[in-house]
């Protein structure tokens, strides 16, 4: 996103007729009219014949490091999406960051059990996983983790394919409600009388955080889903795993590339900064460090014997057991939102998609 903004104007629409996701649809936001839709079990004529690697890795914005969490083989390109990913990527109508973006090949790629399980997240994270070292040429390689999470309770089953981090983000909207009523309040008075700025906390939006899952309710309490550790949403069990922590692309529009505040007394990265006076404590983590450390906002969880299994609007949420050990079986009446990204992660864990 902050490279190409343009990314995540691409709206998703997923075809449940039969249950689970079967088509996705994807609309250009050039051109509402201009859509491509693909099947969720193509057939080979729809495939690229060569099978690709993506390469998982990154360097922080927001903190020092680069890390690398390996390599996903045999992901095929999907014919026609990409052929249309390109077309709007590479229009001269696409805005583009500051920092000149070149045109380029772009591939929308899928993998599936049947050549590639993805990629094994208690390698790089948990009681099982590799020595943490900061050379990134070994994590390159497999012989080393970026994380110091031994104590996360990530467990084998758990499985990522392009993420960088978790199989699932999940984000309450009461949490991010409470942020946007500070980013305000501790705005100064030129501020709160800058239509302009006030118009920008309102138009603040969810999607800059990049859940998988949204949660509301008028029972959630404030940053509570921070202590879940065990949970379910309908039917599907969950575990939380790790507070996430932000980069700079929170303080980003998500449509232009551009700064969301960009003349607010705050700074520039206004959210990053009133979360970081909001909890200090929640920015000193050694288990991050500084390879990853930064503002945190919403929780990174794992799914449970999940494969198969849908989420719904409208799923109850049942907190199980909360961090410190205090079991509970408490539900929460609530409305559950599902937000699909480009990089769109399904339950079923047979099909798996993501820009590359």
């Amino acid at each position: 996103m902050r490279n190409f903004p343009t990314l995540a104007s691409i709206s998703v629409s997923l075809d449940t007729t039969e249950g689970n996701p079967s088509k996705v649809t994807l609309t250009s936001p050039l051109d509402k009219s201009n859509t491509v839709t693909f099947s969720l079990n193509p057939s080979p004529n729809e495939l690229a014949p060569k099978a690709i690697a993506v390469e998982c890795g990154g360097a922080s914005t927001t903190s020092a490091g680069s890390w690398h969490l390996g390599v996903v083989e045999n992901c095929r390109s999907l014919r026609a999406p990409s052929a249309w990913l390109n077309e709007i990527l590479n229009s001269e109508l696409v805005d583009r960051p500051k920092r000149s973006k070149p045109l380029g090949e772009y591939h929308l790629v899928m993998f599936s059990t049947t050549e590639s399980a993805g990629r094994d997240l208690s390698r790089y994270a948990g009681p099982f996983q590799m020595p943490f070292s900061e050379d990134v040429e070994k994590q390159r390689i497999g012989e080393a983790s970026p994380f110091k999470f031994q104590k996360v309770p990530v467990v084998k089953d758990d499985k990522i394919a392009f993420q960088d981090v978790a199989p699932i983000n999940l984000l309450s909207l009461v949490s991010f409600r409470d942020l946007q009523e500070n980013i305000l309040k501790q705005s100064t008075v030129e501020d709160k009388k800058d239509e302009a700025f006030v118009e920008a906390v309102k138009s603040y939006s969810p999607r800059v955080f990049r859940p998988n899952i949204i949660v509301d309710g008028g029972k959630l309490k404030k940053y509570d889903e921070e202590t879940w550790s065990k949970f379910k949403l309908g039917e599907v069990d969950f575990r939380g795993l790790k507070p996430c922590p932000r980069c700079s692309v929170p303080a980003r529009n998500p449509k232009t590339g551009e700064m969301h505040y960009p003349n607010s007394s705050l700074s520039r990265l206004a959210p990053q900064k009133v979360m970081r006076t909001m909890f200090p404590e929640k920015c000193i983590d050694d288990e991050w460090g500084v390879e990853w450390q930064g503002t945190i906002f919403s929780m990174h969880v794992g799914a449970n014997d999940a494969e198969g299994q849908v989420i719904r609007v409208g799923d109850e949420i049942t907190v199980k057991e909360r961090k410190g050990g205090c079991s509970i079986v408490r539900k929460i009446g609530t409305i559950l939102f599902l937000f699909i990204a480009l990089t769109w992660m399904a339950l079923d864990s047979a099909n798996k998609l993501a820009p590359n």
